[in-house]
């Protein structure tokens, strides 16, 4: 999933329930010539957190639970213009002037 906000996109990975039932999100937040980690609690306001790496990012010095939240997210959304914002192949205006893309739906979700 991805969210355009005002300045910035959130690349959002799959939802996981923690304690209380509240359900939390981790994502990957891009601006123009930055990204960091972003999260957000039970449909709350996200918040970036964590270092900022320039892009274009060299995955190799990303730590492990950013590259983590990089490759569900790809994994879930494969037509997703992160990478290509990510390595500096598509320009972040570009990327928050584009429509957002279809997610990818099971058989069973479209009944």
């Amino acid at each position: 999933m991805k969210d355009i906000g005002p300045d910035y996109i959130d690349y959002w990975h799959s939802g996981c329930e923690a304690q209380w039932g509240l359900t939390t999100r981790f994502g990957i937040r891009v601006q123009d010539g930055f990204c960091s980690a972003v999260n957000a609690v039970d449909g709350g306001r996200s918040i970036a957190f964590g270092r900022l790496y320039q892009i274009p990012v060299r995955l190799e010095i990303l730590p492990n639970y950013v590259r983590m939240i990089i490759d569900d997210h790809l994994m879930n959304s494969p037509n997703s213009d992160l990478m290509d914002v990510l390595n500096g192949k598509k320009p972040f205006r570009d990327a928050v002037a584009a429509p957002k893309k279809m997610e990818v739906q099971s058989e069973y979700d479209q009944r």
